[in-house]
């Protein structure tokens, strides 16, 4: 706060350290009119961060307004479904993501003016409402460097002939890069894999005629490592490695031997056990109506909570 010239004071009001003068940053002419003084904010109330929606929001007035000003901030690839498209620079993905390949933390930030309305009917509305179609405002970067004995301590327990892994709630591809600067993996970035969700669809014959896959289901879910630094449209399918059981065992004797570094979140291997339920279920179904016989099975777990 200091650093930003902004002090916190009591009833969750933040107001600035200098004498009021006119706003000129991008996010201040935003959040006021720039003929205005920047002025104190006071959080009227807070809909707090959660690991699933990976964002916190606040609803927040200036002072001296009756207007309402809706202020969030979270991880930028989910914060980005959430703002206008309006707002958005081309070089969203791209300039987030280079901050995060250089092992540094990156939210994104999104406001809305809600102008004159009720504290307790907006609150009311709920978050997935309210934040809707907000305007990016930037991002906030956060540099944090290494304690000096992290690099020797992790290479003294790999020549003692200990496994290092990193479990950290951090972004996958700010995780990596900190995990390489440390020591615990040795690989390129190139030779880095991130675990991702796929849909595998059914083929088409050369007839032009739908077929099933080969365990007769028409459309399941997949999952595959994909190079930890693309996003979605920027790899093709040799870019990737199956996650299949046949591969388990290569993949392994890779990874032990630094040919390549695999990262693997908490949020899709929720997802892996649930679609091997959700398989086990469905060929079973298969298995019992080839026989002839009928057993009911109860509806997939869809939560982690569920599961």
């Amino acid at each position: 706060m200091n650093s930003c010239r902004w002090t916190l004071k009591e009833n969750a009001t933040v107001e600035p350290l200098d004498p009021p003068k006119k706003a000129t940053g991008i996010g201040s002419k935003k959040l006021s009119d720039a003929n205005k003084p920047a002025s104190s904010l006071a959080v009227c109330h807070r809909f707090g961060f959660e690991s699933r929606l990976k964002r916190m929001t606040v609803l927040a007035r200036e002072s001296g307004s009756p207007n309402i000003l809706v202020l969030s901030k979270g991880v930028p690839e989910t914060m980005k479904s959430l703002l206008s498209p309006d707002s958005l620079p081309t070089n969203f993905d791209r300039v987030y993501r280079y901050h995060m390949s250089k092992g540094q933390r990156v939210l994104c930030l999104g406001y809305k003016d809600l102008g004159r309305a009720d504290l307790g009917e907006t609150r009311d509305k709920g978050r997935n409402f309210i934040e809707r179609g907000l305007s990016f405002c930037g991002f906030i970067v956060l540099d944090c460097p290494l304690k000096s004995d992290s690099s020797r301590i992790i290479n003294e327990l790999k020549s003692s002939g200990h496994f290092t892994a990193m479990i950290t709630g951090d972004a996958a591809l700010t995780a990596a890069e900190v995990a390489r600067q440390v020591g615990i993996i040795d690989t390129s970035p190139r030779d880095t894999f991130d675990l991702r969700e796929m849909k595998r669809m059914k083929n088409t014959n050369s007839a032009g005629d739908d077929e099933t896959l080969d365990d007769g289901i028409d459309e399941e879910t997949a999952f595959a490592f994909v190079p930890i630094a693309a996003v979605a449209g920027e790899y093709k399918a040799a870019d990737c490695i199956a996650f299949v059981p046949g591969n388990v065992p290569v993949l392994m004797k890779m990874v032990a031997t630094s040919e390549l570094a695999l990262c693997v979140s908490g949020e899709v291997l929720t997802k892996v056990a649930i679609a091997a339920v959700e398989r086990t279920r469905r060929m079973r179904q298969k298995q019992f109506a080839q026989e002839g016989r009928f057993v009911h099975f109860p509806p997939t777990m869809t939560s982690p909570q569920q599961l």
